[in-house]
């Protein structure tokens, strides 16, 4: 470790050196003075290989990883020198030469991975003449897995570090108060997967220099995990702990606070400054820094001084006393006092903002008799000539309010038409778009807002495809054969505008110009997949545009099989390639295609969670099965997920596969020698002993505990007096309190994870607080539940829910009565999922050559008046023989169910479920970016609450990065959002969403840094169940 150390210190220094060589050289080659010259020609290329592959300056991480002892096989190939006989290679790793060789092209080592990050390299030369250094990137393999350090103040123990696990540096905030001469401890937490028992440690001390030369010594534990130093000076000490495990080094800092001796109290107009202060424009204020401090310097002297700078500007200096006096400008003031006493330094943050005294300065327009704010104002089709009144609704707490209008061209409106009042009269001039602007003061903010009226719409055509009218879409897109011609065609071109000039632009996509296709008509060569054309028409004043969508019909079917098991299909209709294996056990995946087109080529590409595997091309892939990393493993966050994408040429597909961890582990709980996990009560300063027994059938069993107790931010670790995690089975510990506790034991046999949570309910009276942790919905006949706990005690309750009961529909004539015979009118449940039905007799018809002379009972029943049938009533009972009544409204029509209806503004496809309730099925826009799933649609002044989404919604959409699911939202249907890997951004506002109502993979393949906003009430069951639908166990799923 000392030689590492004196390695870094000597490459830190070097680096100085080297920078300055770098100029030197850099002005001379300005100059004409270096010349770098090959013997024979000056194009050389020299290529490296790392184990047979060519490595490049382009890289992932983790692509040349190696553990200490792997042998690394490293080459070099130069090529542009004819003569090659005086070529010299020196090769070098971990500070020493470790071959040599002359002649030929082609050099090559074996070495073996040495613990930490030194790269090799190779020196060539052609003679004397060095020609390059070549260095090869090996990284080390991260083994070691840094924890959060404990400190210790006085045998104390502080409150925690602000960092979070895995940094490399970490440091407390002000909440710590040291003083001189205290005795710390800080002990690290480290673990490693390579050789935890021989982590070794070494310790300095950061000197007046910035260097850490400073060993310090074994006495005070300098080559330990805790190491013990005092506070020695006022300000901030730095230490540095270097850390290896044999494999790699990791280099920790710790800081230190400083002794608090300044303190400081901002003020304005004498009152304590507040942040979020506001003010009036003009105004004078008086900022103030009222300090006090403790330290002295060498002759005893406590010496406060003080420097005022405008903004974050440190040059810009204001003011060298405790006080300043400013006025407010137009914009707000910001300032900054640095106080000092010669040990701490503060810096006083004053942001004094401007009031906002003006409401918001909205135009709007009024037309055809209704008002439309300035954004819609855009959309409207207003012709020529059309008298507007155009109006600013903004208001002042100050009173008055001053407008200024102005027209599209930014001249004044006249007076005479309201140009200085908060509404004007105008009328529309042209046929296109006019934008007015409206500038609006109270003399303390000034705002300025405008309005577009739109143009009159005086362009419309139609579309053909080989001559016919073809209207393709997302949905219904325009099949061809791959290499078959098509024409695209604008026609029936008509325009109303004055000045009309009819032009065209032909896009690929939505937005690659077709350079010179500017023709009403596009021949296009069908091409592999699908493709999406699109023709900007415009008759100089509105432009206009439409879609043409192409597409092959897929001729690609295939099976998955694994370990020789075909995959059957799950309860979602989705094909369900999942095992159940144990770590170490190997895993045959295989996917069996076959394609329709006879000049087509299959291939393959295997990936793992979203990344591809390198070299895996083949039909087929053999996996090891790794070990559960995290606790919720029968929500299969622990599954390994497998996809194959398989393509023809033509089209493409992905076949899934899951690695499930196979249950090897079970936790038995005692309280005090009792089999429970609960205690209902529990006394405060009550002595509880905590066992987890655990038993395993994993093959290489290996048991280990961990063991957790929840605090307001979430579980904590639990470590002994000495600051070590406590790891054994049992855990002993002391109720604190009258409040409940909660303690977890994660319980690991090197292939499963278990978790066990202990509760010790408190003797207070509990103000519960109740959360949803499912539903289950109730159907036509069976009442449904609602589950909820208590957020602060483990009481549970259920709600009742009462059965729906059916609602008949209009009922259908199933057979048709006839003279002889009674007809039969059948009825469905309207309800979803319901396929309960009822049937009702039909009268028999009246023979016609024996009419009736007595005169006929009139019906019970309501009649439908186009059939002259009736119908039941909606409780399933004969109704009174009382006259209906009229309907005194409109009753506007539902559409039927299965009916599919579009959205104009957002392009979402909509198909009816229910009475007023509608699935959410796609989006028309191919590749969308955003989708915004609203609570409800509109259709023929019928509003339809959106209550599912479809399966494979939006599956593939790689464009897709954000998605709102609104709290209507009760169903998600199978592979939702499956492989929309960009997808970073999910907002769920829905409570309702339970395992059972998301379908199998709703969100896998999503994003692994995704980020998900759930309800407050469902947070812990969604991350439980998103994680089991596909979610990465690396996404963040917050409140």
């Amino acid at each position: 470790m000392e030689n590492t150390r004196q390695r870094k210190q000597f490459h830190k220094q070097a680096g100085i050196w080297l920078v300055a060589l770098f100029v030197v050289l850099a002005v001379a080659f300005m100059r004409g003075k270096v010349n770098v010259k090959a013997a024979e020609t000056d194009d050389i290329t020299i290529t490296r290989y790392v184990d047979g592959r060519e490595q490049t300056d382009s890289w992932t991480e983790g692509e040349w990883e190696y553990t200490v002892g792997d042998s690394i096989n490293l080459s070099v190939k130069v090529e542009g020198i004819s003569d090659t006989t005086n070529l010299k290679y020196k090769w070098r790793y971990a500070g020493k030469v470790v071959s040599e060789s002359t002649g030929g092209a082609e050099s090559s080592v074996t070495i073996t991975k040495e613990c930490g990050e030194d790269s090799p390299d190779c020196i060539i030369s052609n003679g004397d003449e060095e020609i390059d250094t070549v260095w090869f990137t090996l990284e080390t393999t991260e083994t070691l897995e840094v924890f959060c350090p404990t400190l210790f103040i006085d045998g104390e123990k502080a409150p925690e570090t602000t960092e979070d696990d895995g940094n490399t540096e970490y440091s407390w905030d002000d909440s710590i108060n040291l003083q001189l001469g205290q005795k710390l401890k800080i002990k690290l937490n480290v673990e490693s997967t390579y050789d935890a028992k021989n982590i070794s440690y070494e310790w300095y001390q950061q000197d007046e220099d910035g260097w850490y030369n400073d060993k310090i010594s074994d006495e005070n534990d300098g080559n330990t995990d805790t190491v013990t130093v005092k506070k020695q000076k006022y300000g901030k000490e730095k230490y540095r702990c270097e850390v290896t495990d044999g494999n790699q080094e990791e280099d920790i800092y710790i800081i230190i606070p400083e002794v608090k001796t300044l303190s400081v109290i901002k003020k304005v107009n004498g009152e304590v400054y507040k942040s979020g202060i506001e003010g009036i424009r003009g105004k004078k204020y008086t900022l103030k820094v009222d300090a006090e401090s403790v330290y002295k310097d060498e002759n005893g002297k406590t010496n406060i001084t003080y420097k005022w700078y405008k903004g974050y500007d440190e040059e810009d200096i204001q003011g060298k006393t405790d006080t300043l006096e400013i006025e407010l400008e137009s914009e707000g003031t910001a300032y900054t006092c640095e106080v000092s006493d010669g040990n701490s330094v503060k810096e006083c943050d004053f942001f004094i903002d401007i009031k906002d005294t003006l409401s918001r300065s909205i135009c709007t327009v009024v037309f055809n008799g209704q008002e439309y704010f300035s954004g819609s104002a855009q959309l409207l089709e207003i012709p020529r000539g059309t008298e507007l009144k155009l109006r600013n609704l903004a208001t002042s707490t100050l009173g008055k309010v001053d407008f200024q209008w102005y027209d599209s061209h930014k001249n004044p409106v006249p007076d005479e038409q309201g140009g200085k009042t908060s509404t004007i009269t105008i009328k529309k001039s042209t046929q296109g778009e006019e934008t007015y602007y409206c500038k609006v003061t109270d003399g303390n903010i000034e705002k300025e807002s405008e309005i577009t009226l739109g143009a009159e719409d005086t362009l419309d055509f139609s579309a053909e495809i080989n001559g016919k009218a073809e209207h393709s879409n997302d949905e219904e897109p325009f099949k061809m054969k791959k290499g078959e011609k098509a024409t695209l065609s604008i026609v029936d071109v008509k325009t109303t505008y004055d000045n009309a000039k009819i032009t065209y632009q032909w896009y690929e996509g939505s937005d690659t110009l077709l350079e010179g296709e500017t023709n009403p008509h596009l021949t296009i060569t069908k091409k592999a997949g699908y493709e999406e054309y699109t023709c900007k028409v415009s008759d100089g004043n509105v432009t206009h545009q439409t879609y043409f969508v192409l597409d092959i019909e897929s001729g690609l079917e295939w099976t998955s099989y694994i370990n020789g098991k075909q995959a059957e299909r799950d309860e979602d209709g989705l094909l369900d390639a999942s095992i159940e294996a144990e770590t170490g056990d190997k895993i045959l995946m295989e996917v069996r295609a076959e394609s329709s087109y006879e000049d087509s080529t299959l291939s393959y590409q295997w990936y793992k969670d979203d990344k591809k595997i390198k070299g895996a091309t083949q039909s087929s892939y053999t996996a090891t099965k790794q070990a559960a990393t995290e606790y919720y493993a029968e929500e299969r966050v622990n599954d390994e997920n497998y996809y194959c994408e398989i393509s023809d040429g033509y089209t493409s597909d992905t076949c899934y596969f899951t690695l499930r961890t196979k249950k090897t582990l079970s936790i038995k709980a005692f309280i005090n020698g009792a089999n429970t996990s609960k205690l209902e009560t529990a006394a405060a300063g009550e002595k509880y002993v905590l066992k987890a027994d655990s038993s395993s059938t994993h093959k290489n069993s290996n048991i280990t505990c961990k063991w957790y107790q929840e605090g307001e931010e979430g579980w904590n670790r639990v470590c002994d007096e000495s600051g070590n995690m406590v790891t054994t089975p049992e855990l002993a510990i002391t109720k604190n309190g009258t409040k409940r506790e909660d303690w977890k034991v994660e319980v690991t046999d090197g292939n499963d994870i278990e978790q066990m949570t202990f509760s010790l309910a408190g003797t207070e009276h509990c103000e519960h607080k109740w959360s949803i942790d499912d539903i289950e919905d109730a159907t036509c006949t069976k009442d449904g539940k609602k589950m909820y706990s208590c957020e602060y005690c483990y009481k549970q309750k259920i709600e009742k829910i009462p059965a729906l009961g059916h609602e008949w529909d209009e009922g259908t004539v199933t057979k048709q009565p006839s003279v002889t015979e009674e007809g039969i009118r059948t009825y469905k449940c309207k309800h979803s999922g319901c396929k309960e039905t009822k049937t009702e007799k039909i009268a028999k018809l009246p023979k016609p050559e024996e009419p009736s002379t007595e005169p006929e009972e009139p019906s019970t029943e309501p009649m439908n008046p186009s059939t002259g049938e009736t119908k039941p009533s909606k409780d399933d009972k004969v109704p009174a023989t009382e006259a209906p009544k009229k309907n005194t409204g409109t009753t506007q029509k539902t559409l039927k169910v299965g009916t599919k209806v579009t959205d104009k503004k957002s392009k979402a496809v909509y198909k009816v479920t229910g009475k007023k309730t509608v699935q959410y099925i796609k989006s028309s826009v191919k590749n969308i970016k955003t989708v915004n799933i609203p609570a409800t649609i509109t259709v023929k002044k019928v509003k339809y609450q959106v209550t599912s989404i479809a399966a494979k919604a939006v599956k593939g959409n790689k464009k897709l990065t954000k998605v709102v699911i609104p709290a209507s939202i009760k169903n998600i249907g199978a592979q939702a959002f499956a492989g929309c890997k960009n997808l970073k951004n999910i907002t769920i506002k829905t409570p309702y969403l339970t395992k059972k109502k998301v379908g199998a993979k709703a969100f896998k393949g999503i994003s692994a840094k995704a980020v998900i906003k759930v309800p407050k009430k469902q947070l812990k069951a969604y991350q439980k169940m998103l994680v089991s639908k596909g979610v990465s166990k690396k996404a963040k799923i917050k409140k």
